[in-house]
């Protein structure tokens, strides 16, 4: 299955990743035949996700702005009413980055 950077990275890399592009980008991936997240797929089909676009991974401003929407997500209708109610997030940097790396980056940036 491609990884999802290979959904976006083209509006990425043009510095044109607009939450519109980020969110088609997200539903042609979780569309693919072999996407195996059950949860993501009905959460995507119900309509009870939201998607945000934010800069760069484990930036300060980022943290700051990520842990301000989860908050705000966590006390929505969406989150209220659907057990389905899923939060994605896109970073438009860094492209090119696994899972480990991504999990390094994601839980260094949560610490006090």
């Amino acid at each position: 299955m491609p990884r999802f950077t290979a959904y976006f990275s083209k509006y990425a890399m043009a510095g044109n990743l607009s939450p519109d592009k980020a969110h088609d980008a997200f539903r042609n991936f979780v569309l693919q035949p072999e996407f195996p997240c059950v949860g993501a797929r009905a959460a995507f089909n119900s309509s009870t996700y939201e998607l945000s676009v934010f800069d760069a991974l484990a930036s300060e401003a980022t943290t700051a702005a990520l842990g301000e929407e989860l908050f705000r997500f966590t006390r929505s209708a969406v989150f209220q009413e659907s057990e389905y109610a899923t939060f994605v997030a896109v970073f438009r940097s860094p492209l090119e980055i696994d899972e480990t790396d991504f999990d390094g980056l994601f839980c260094n940036s949560c610490k006090p």
